[in-house]
């Protein structure tokens, strides 16, 4: 009898430490899963606020790559007989910049490439997020690809420009320049007429529109790109402060 009390207490004994043990995991296992969870978390709103960052940097050089698109396809399709009863400005911004500037976008990407290099994009657990964070960078490229040929036709453009005296002379302040003067400083008539003549000029102007629609696609995938993961970033339960 006795041995049969003192084998029920060792056995109570061990199922009492074997349970404790199994609890004191569990305990372990929770509190990590705690710890990832809040590091996903950390990692979502970081991301959450770079990518609404970008995604308004990357509507604003629509708004004004589309207008700055527009009205170099006004200026090539005019002659020198419509100028006098045209209601487009005829404004350094309308004329003069569409021509030799390009209105690029550089998205920030800090945060998700320390993400990315540091391997922390494995502790975000929806595989869709996963591979719209991967697709960015190559967006960001094929923009950048676009945009390098954009640019050497507005160095080609500002050259043939360079010769107009009054586009030369109100250029020699550039520094000086804000948008708003842009907006108002006037082109004469008889520049406007030397620029339509200059078939070299025109040739750029037209080889330029086409690469513009080309880096409006790459933009708007962009775009759509940055869409995507801010869905999928609210989707998995990333807010806004």
């Amino acid at each position: 009898m006795a041995d049969a009390k003192l084998w029920v207490r060792f056995t109570t004994e061990g199922a009492a430490i074997v349970a404790s043990i199994l609890v004191a995991f569990a305990i372990d296992a929770w509190w990590d899963g705690r710890k990832v969870l809040a590091e996903e978390q950390e990692l979502l709103h970081g991301l959450l606020e770079e990518f609404e960052e970008n995604a308004a940097l990357v509507d604003e050089t629509l708004e004004r790559s589309l207008k700055g698109r527009g009205d170099l396809q006004i200026f090539l399709s005019l002659s020198p007989d419509e100028l006098s009863s045209t209601s487009w400005p005829l404004t350094l911004s309308s004329v003069y910049e569409p021509f030799i500037r390009t209105w690029t976008v550089a998205p920030s990407s800090g945060f998700l490439q320390a993400t990315i290099s540091s391997g922390k994009l494995a502790l975000i657990r929806d595989a869709k997020l996963r591979a719209a964070l991967a697709r960015f960078d190559g967006r960001q490229s094929n923009v950048s690809d676009v945009t390098w040929f954009t640019n050497e036709l507005n160095v080609q453009a500002a050259k043939r420009l360079g010769g107009l005296e009054e586009i030369r002379d109100v250029f020699s302040h550039e520094s000086e320049l804000t948008a708003d003067l842009l907006d108002r400083l006037a082109v004469s008539p008889t520049t406007i007429v030397l620029m339509l003549g200059d078939p070299e000029l025109m040739r750029i102007g037209t080889a330029k529109l086409r690469y513009w629609d080309g880096y409006l696609f790459e933009v708007r995938a962009l775009r759509a790109n940055i869409e995507e993961v801010l869905s999928l970033l609210a989707e998995n339960g990333a807010t806004p402060d």
